[in-house]
């Protein structure tokens, strides 16, 4: 991820806000493992999207 500025920030902070949010309730709720693969899940979800985004900005400014 080489850019990290402006609504790409905003959205990891709500992103982190989320993700312990959901693990609070999986503490509650009783079921951690599988709140934990959902958060993985996301966070992996959400780094493709970043990288392929980098990838698209990158070659756009190649051409």
């Amino acid at each position: 991820m080489e850019e990290n500025r402006g609504a790409r920030t905003i959205f990891l902070i709500f992103w982190v806000i989320g993700s312990i949010f959901w693990f609070m309730i999986a503490v509650i709720s009783g079921d951690i493992k599988q709140s934990l693969i959902h958060i993985v899940i996301g966070w992996a979800i959400l780094y493709a999207f970043f990288m392929i985004s980098d990838l698209i900005k990158k070659n756009r400014s190649m051409d």
